[in-house]
């Protein structure tokens, strides 16, 4: 795993903390990501990271059928410009 996705790991599991208002800073959270890749890498997943994280959370199932890429930011919102999906994902209060 590269270094960028191990930060938006990181990153979203922190924007799920504060999110959800739940502390995790003594939780081990975990991804596991299955690609057919020898190295998985980049800042993409973040988004979907943090939903994920949130809906574990709150006990909740995510719709296998939506798609959403796009990097985190702490302040819980999607860090590069056009990436409007992942902000109507926020908006939308995490209605999974």
């Amino acid at each position: 795993m590269e270094i960028d996705l191990q930060y938006s790991a990181s990153t979203a599991v922190k924007v799920a903390s504060k999110v959800t208002g739940v502390n995790l800073d003594r939780s081990d959270v975990s991804f596991v990501i299955s690609a057919p890749a020898e190295i998985v890498g980049g800042q993409s997943a973040g988004a979907a990271m943090t939903v994920i994280t949130i809906a574990a959370i709150k006990n909740q199932q995510v719709k296998n059928d939506v798609v959403i890429t796009g990097t985190i930011r702490e302040v819980a919102q999607p860090h590069r410009r056009g990436q409007e999906i992942a902000l109507l994902f926020f908006f939308l209060r995490y209605q999974f």
